[in-house]
């Protein structure tokens, strides 16, 4: 309990400490048209930070009420010590630094995300899933045509990023002298490297922030305002993307994506 109480208590203060500072409306002024792109870019960065924090707030003591209340046993884990982690919602690291948007959304939301899948993600034809579950997501947050821009962005991403990682990431990985690789539980090959984390973290941070200035703007006017302040980099990175990759893959068998797992929070191995 004493996690999450500190959790929501650093969250609250970092939110009400710097978000009169990185103010979305910032990105209609005309000084903020006039600064360079790399000014731009570290507003951006700094305002995505700084909007998250009200969501990790509200999570960490929605937590704790529950833990308090005496709910959130969630079974024993391997080591038959109590889990609770069914009133966990955010995994920080990888939602502040996602390698992918896929990284993202299987660490943001936790709860919701399991029900989502029980829900709507299994009960739909396999090739549709993901788009599935944003489109109720979209519906849930409302109206307002910033949430409908934004959630289609991220599932159009989403599902490039998953096509690029299959077929493009082996092919880098080859060429980095970083890589290391290791042989999986199915006898394939599979690669790290520090140096495609790097790029891919910055590269999905600039994503998830310039897309998400939509879902706090709102306003449809005002949302293609702010991301035409960037030359709309975000949606183009995606469109020269998937337009390469057609043209690299021309086999339609080849450039579309087998259907992306939802990974909802792990299973126990004892519970009630």
């Amino acid at each position: 309990m004493l996690k999450y109480a500190l959790q929501a208590v650093l969250f609250l203060l970092i939110y009400l400490g710097i978000c009169q500072i990185f103010r979305p409306s910032f990105y209609l002024s005309e000084t903020f048209k006039n600064l360079s792109f790399f000014h731009k870019c570290a507003y951006l960065m700094f305002t995505g930070f700084t909007m998250r924090q009200h969501y990790y707030f509200a999570w960490s003591l929605c937590a704790l009420g529950c833990l308090a209340a005496g709910f959130g046993f969630n079974g024993f884990d391997e080591n038959d010590k109590p889990n609770y982690g069914i009133v966990k919602s955010f995994n920080f690291k990888k939602a502040e630094f996602p390698r992918s948007v896929k990284e993202l959304t299987d660490n943001w939301n936790l709860q919701t995300l399991r029900w989502l899948r029980i829900t709507v993600f299994d009960r739909v034809p396999r090739g549709i899933g993901v788009f599935a579950v944003f489109f109720v997501s979209v519906l849930w947050h409302g109206f307002y045509p910033g949430y409908y821009l934004f959630f289609i962005s991220m599932a159009w991403y989403s599902s490039i990023g998953i096509t690029f990682r299959r077929h493009v990431r082996p092919r880098i990985l080859e060429w980095l002298p970083d890589t290391k690789w290791v042989w999986t539980k199915a006898n394939q090959r599979e690669g790290t490297s520090r140096i495609y984390d790097a790029i891919t973290r910055i590269v999905t941070y600039f994503l998830i922030n310039y897309t998400a200035l939509a879902f706090v703007i709102l306003s449809f006017n005002d949302s293609i305002i702010a991301w035409s302040r960037f030359n709309y980099a975000g949606h183009m990175i995606c469109l020269v993307t998937q337009l390469s990759l057609m043209l690299v893959f021309p086999d339609k068998s080849n450039y579309q994506t087998k259907q992306p797992q939802l990974n909802a929070p792990g299973k126990i191995k004892k519970t009630l």
